[in-house]
C-alpha cells in the first residue's frame, strides 16, 4: 500500500520515461554537492532569544533519486544557547516553475517554504514563509559557498536574524 496519491506519467496509454533529477540543484551554494560544514556566527537578538554567539554542524546529501539536497544543522549548546537550534531541510529545483525551492522544519515546530529565481554570482537568495505557533513571518536566506545570512521582514525592513560563516570538513 503506497501513501503517496497515485500519479500516471503515461499519456494517451503510451508508457512516459520517468523524471529526471534536475542538474540544476548542483549549482546551489553551500549544500550543494554534499558534504559536512561547521559553522560559526551569531543569531542576533529576538523574542525567541537573546544574541548570541553559535556554533553548528550542518550535513548534506544528495538524496532521493538526485532530487533533492537533504540538509540537517544543529547548533552546539552553550551556557548562553542552552536549547540550541536544530533543522532538517530539503533543497531541490522545480522544472516547472523554474525555481528552487527548499522546505524546512525545526525542533521549535517551527516549518519555512521558500523559492529562490536563480544562483547568481555565487550565491542564491531563497524567500518564502515561516510559520512558527500559528504566525507566518516573511523570511529570505542568502546562501553563500561560505556561509548563510537569515532575514525577517519587520514592519517592511529586513532585519538579520542570524549569520554564519562555514567551512566544508
Amino acid at each position: 500500500m503506497s501513501l503517496l496519491p497515485a500519479v500516471s506519467f503515461a499519456q494517451q496509454g503510451a508508457p512516459a520515461a520517468p523524471p529526471k533529477a534536475p542538474v540544476e540543484i548542483n549549482q546551489l551554494p553551500l549544500v550543494g554537492g554534499g558534504g559536512r560544514f561547521e559553522c560559526k556566527g551569531k543569531n542576533f537578538a529576538s523574542p525567541l532569544s537573546p544574541e548570541h554567539a553559535t556554533r553548528l554542524i550542518v550535513t548534506s546529501n544528495l538524496g532521493l533519486d538526485g532530487f533533492w539536497y537533504v540538509v540537517q544543522g544543529a547548533e552546539k549548546k552553550t551556557a548562553v544557547n542552552p536549547t540550541p537550534a536544530k533543522f532538517r531541510a530539503a533543497f531541490g529545483y522545480d522544472t516547472a516553475s523554474k525555481k528552487f525551492v527548499t522546505l524546512l522544519i525545526d525542533n521549535l515546530g517551527g516549518h519555512a517554504v521558500e523559492t529562490a529565481d536563480t544562483v547568481s554570482a555565487g550565491k542564491v537568495v531563497f524567500t518564502g514563509t515561516y510559520t512558527l505557533n500559528g504566525t507566518d513571518y516573511n523570511v529570505r536566506d542568502t546562501y553563500m559557498a561560505t556561509g548563510h545570512l537569515g532575514e525577517v521582514q519587520v514592519s517592511g525592513a529586513w532585519k538579520k536574524t542570524d549569520e554564519e560563516t562555514c567551512t566544508k570538513k
